[in-house]
């Protein structure tokens, strides 16, 4: 998918570029900053063999004194020959090297995660102590039976092995229309801050048609569903077409969340800069507001994530702090439109700059934007520039089962070019079963997902799209201002889009989004400073006023209420516990968590 195969990376009077393509003859040619990376890295450790190798010898022609590198490093005596000294000077070299690596990073940490990392390696070497492994584990399980109290389900039937006789068509659907009946008034009221991403009654009875066309439809098997392979290249060439700018040669891949999105764009600039720079031990940076997608996909990796800090009152992502981060190991910058938090995009055009001059990857989060900021800037919005105009840019994610409308597990990844694309793949072609190859973490995937997804960005067309976005849009700028007329809380930046992000000097945040939650709103409770958001969709649209008046009987009572700590239940009391906690044994609590939605 795509259009060309041929990657120039450049607009009129430029000359550089970043990554690979094909040029002719289908070679494969890497110029610029990557050619003179590996260049410089193959020159480095030729000149760095060379010196082990002459020091040998002079060692062996007893020119040189018989000490190693190791030797110096470790304040031993060596009496070794040549193969003695060539080894210790190796292995010298490779500790000094790591040393120097970790001081580096450690160096690029802020004081409050250096603090945080010592508290959760002391808590994990606490467990190692009977006595104290068996009193955290009875508080873990007090812990998981108070989740267990608070969500356990009322009028749900359960099913704890298959029944012997299979039920009823008519009773299936009736028990599921029971549960429908039930949960709907959740997040039809409009009052959930993302999570449902609604494009009315009548579009969702289209997609759920359109999925059932395709419900044992697999696009791994397109000799069997040659329209589905139609269908997903569409969707991606559509996404594409909202956000190429200048460039000519986007292509990308339908993937099951913005999640697998950054999975995969973060695997693709590894293995690319790998095979093509010679990394062997990755970097990625990323802001304090990045997604936790992000640290996933590091952790699965085996990356080491740089993480930099917003620039304070702006919450955007900090260029100066970007440009001291860069090393020879990094192969992405992981960039925001907008970041989930806040709300605000990253000043992704200058850091483009740095990352093109660089020979980095930069990828360009717009999960939650890719379908609302394109439309915005089409209607004369202010929006910063995000896009594949910028020559740095070369990775983006969009969700199309958020802004897009369609179901849940729908999105789309997009790369600069073919070439860092096939670095996403995986193929096998010594299997016993056949010659195997997908494009995505997924073998087999559901192309019910597929079609809807195609039937959602038809139906809508460009006219709806544009549509929904201004009401999105105007009903944002109505609470922006509307937030900066009440006292006692403020704005958090200025965000230029549909995320608006609130907090307090005078009162508690999360008392605040408690009293709102009893008042049906469904809000996210943020952390680092303490804060909530609201993301607005299209079932939200019209409702500034009324969550306003809300916001502002909240002020009031946590004003006028003592015992607003006392009665506080939700984010409160969670957030106000786990906010001095280190991260050990808060992540154990959030793997009980999970455990208690499972079971």
């Amino acid at each position: 998918t795509g259009s060309g195969s041929r990657f120039t990376g450049r607009r009129e009077g430029e000359s550089k570029f970043i990554f690979g393509f094909p040029g002719r003859g289908g070679n494969l040619f890497v110029f610029n900053s990557l050619t003179m990376g590996m260049s410089r890295r193959s020159l480095i450790r030729a000149a760095v063999a060379a010196a082990v190798l002459f020091h040998g010898v002079r060692v062996a022609q007893k020119k040189s004194l018989p000490v190693s590198l190791l030797t110096l490093l470790g304040n031993l005596t060596s009496t070794a020959g040549f193969w003695g000294i060539v080894a210790g000077d190796i292995i010298g070299l490779v500790i000094l090297s790591a040393a120097i690596r970790w001081l580096r990073r450690v160096s690029l940490m802020s004081l409050e995660d250096i603090k945080d990392a010592l508290a959760s390696r002391a808590y994990e070497m606490s467990l190692a102590i009977p006595m104290v492994a068996h009193r955290v584990e009875e508080e873990m399980n007090k812990t998981e039976g108070d989740l267990r109290k608070s969500m356990l389900g009322k009028g749900f039937q359960e099913y704890t092995a298959i029944p012997e006789k299979g039920l009823t068509g008519d009773f299936i659907l009736e028990t599921l229309e029971g549960y429908y009946a039930k949960e709907a008034p959740n997040w039809k009221n409009g009052r959930v801050s993302g999570g449902v991403y609604h494009g009315g009654d009548e579009h969702v009875a289209l997609l759920n048609k359109a999925a059932g066309l395709y419900a044992v439809a697999n696009p791994l098997h397109t000799d069997i569903w040659p329209s589905l392979r139609q269908l997903e290249a569409d969707v991606i060439k559509m996404t594409a077409d909202l956000v190429r700018g200048t460039c000519e040669t986007v292509c990308g891949s339908f993937t099951s969340g913005g999640t697998e999105s950054i999975i995969l764009a973060t695997r693709a600039h590894k293995e690319y800069a790998a095979r093509f720079r010679g990394v062997t031990h990755p970097e990625v940076i990323a802001c304090y507001t990045a997604h936790a997608a992000i640290d996933k996909a590091c952790e699965m990796f085996n990356i080491h994530l740089v993480r930099v800090p917003p620039v304070e009152g702006t919450f955007e992502m900090d260029v100066a702090a970007v440009r001291r981060a860069i090393s020879s190991d990094t192969v992405m910058i992981y960039t925001s439109a907008p970041n989930f938090p806040n709300g605000m995009i990253d000043p992704i055009a200058e850091i483009a700059e740095i990352a093109h001059a660089h020979g980095i990857g930069v990828h360009v989060d717009a999960c939650l934007g890719g379908f609302v900021l394109p439309f915005a800037e089409k209607l004369g919005y202010s929006i910063p520039s995000f896009n594949f105009s910028n020559r740095g840019v070369t990775s983006m994610s969009l969700d199309t089962h958020k802004f897009g409308s369609s179901v849940k597990g729908s999105s789309v990844v997009l790369y600069r070019n073919k070439a860092l694309r096939r670095s996403q793949y995986f193929t096998y072609p010594q299997w016993r079963g056949g010659l195997y190859c997908t494009a995505t973490v997924a073998g087999s995937r559901p192309g019910a997902l597929v079609a809807a997804t195609w039937a959602s960005l038809v139906h809508i067309g460009m006219e709806g799209f544009l549509d929904t976005t201004d009401k999105i849009m105007k009903t944002a700028i109505a609470l922006k201002k509307g937030i900066q007329k009440q006292p006692g809380v403020k704005l958090l930046g200025d965000p230029p889009a549909m995320v608006v992000a609130l907090g307090s000097d005078e009162y508690n945040i999360y008392f605040i989004c408690d009293f709102l939650s009893h008042r049906g709103w469904n809000l996210n409770a943020l952390q680092k400073p303490a804060s909530i958001h609201l993301c607005v969709t299209k079932p939200m649209c019209g409702l500034a006023d009324d969550f306003l008046s809300d916001l502002a009987d909240a002020i009031e009572d946590v004003k006028t209420n003592p015992n607003a700590a006392e009665l506080a239940t939700g984010a409160a009391p969670i957030y106000g516990t786990t906010s001095s906690l280190p991260a050990g044994p808060v992540s154990d609590v959030l793997g009980r968590y999970i455990d208690t939605t499972l079971s």
